[in-house]
């Protein structure tokens, strides 16, 4: 069984019945991720091997380290470190990391020409 079968099993059995939400509602205004608002407050305090989400460039990374009170963080699937501060950062959801997972496996198996 293939990581990528594997990963959309679980997503099939775990989290389609929490993104099967419907149309929208009408009169509630729903924000993407983007809008999401990260206040100075709600910063968390990661460390090393956690996941996190930096708000500013949308992406989810691992943290390699925090230095001059900067956190390094690394694409899930492997990649090109990047820097983040403090208040961009926000925890994710389990939902939200295998959702990750699934979209660097599939991007593997697409630079390996096995799509």
């Amino acid at each position: 069984m293939t990581a990528v079968f594997a990963a959309t099993l679980l997503l099939c059995r775990f989290a389609a019945p929490l993104l099967r939400c419907g149309p929208p509602v009408a009169g509630i205004r729903h924000l993407s991720k983007e809008e999401v608002p990260v206040s100075a407050k709600s910063s968390i305090q990661p460390s090393r091997g956690n996941y996190v989400r930096d708000a500013k460039t949308g992406m989810v990374g691992i943290v390699m380290d925090f230095s001059l009170g900067q956190y390094w963080l690394r694409p899930v699937g492997g990649g090109r470190e990047w820097v983040a501060r403090p208040s961009d950062l926000r925890e994710i959801t389990q939902a939200e990391l295998l959702s990750e997972r699934v979209a660097a496996a599939n991007r593997q198996q697409q630079a390996c020409g096995r799509a």
